[in-house]
């Protein structure tokens, strides 16, 4: 009788589990989806966290530059003091997971290197829209194509 107790108990707790579990993947699904809904609908050169903007491209502030052989973009002040480097490890194409790698100066909290999913490309305005699920990060990329 003891020993169909102790079932019981663990199939309730594993039953508990398991609707705890499919709630919390649920609301994760749902907060990476909005998240990327957001970054989709963006349209300037930068960095975006959570559903908003970290650091932004500013025409009036920035320089901006992209050099194809090595898939990099960059954003700059002047006098260099904010320097922002986006680099592609290889061709970008819609879905296709690639690593970006980031130099950074004056910008803080980004980390070194990022895998990310191209979410979208936009060739007539040269951006690539990519996506870090596990931070919840979205990159905006000038990109020229050759």
């Amino acid at each position: 009788m003891k020993s169909n107790n102790n079932h019981i108990c663990s199939l309730v707790c594993l039953t508990i589990l398991s609707l705890f579990l499919t709630t919390a993947c649920r609301e994760e699904n749902s907060i990476v989806r909005q998240t990327k809904n957001y970054i989709q609908t963006q349209e300037t050169v930068g960095v975006y966290s959570s559903s908003r903007a970290l650091y932004l491209y500013e025409e009036d502030v920035h320089q901006l530059s992209f050099r194809p052989l090595d898939r990099t973009c960059c954003f700059q002040t002047d006098d260099q003091r904010s320097l922002l480097e986006m680099t592609l490890s290889d061709e970008p194409s819609e879905k296709k997971k690639l690593t970006l790698y980031i130099s950074a100066r004056g910008y803080s909290g980004l980390d070194k290197e990022y895998k990310v999913e191209v979410l979208a490309i936009d060739k007539e305005h040269h951006l690539v829209k990519l996506f870090n699920q596990v931070s919840l990060t979205g990159f905006l990329m000038y990109y020229e194509w050759q």
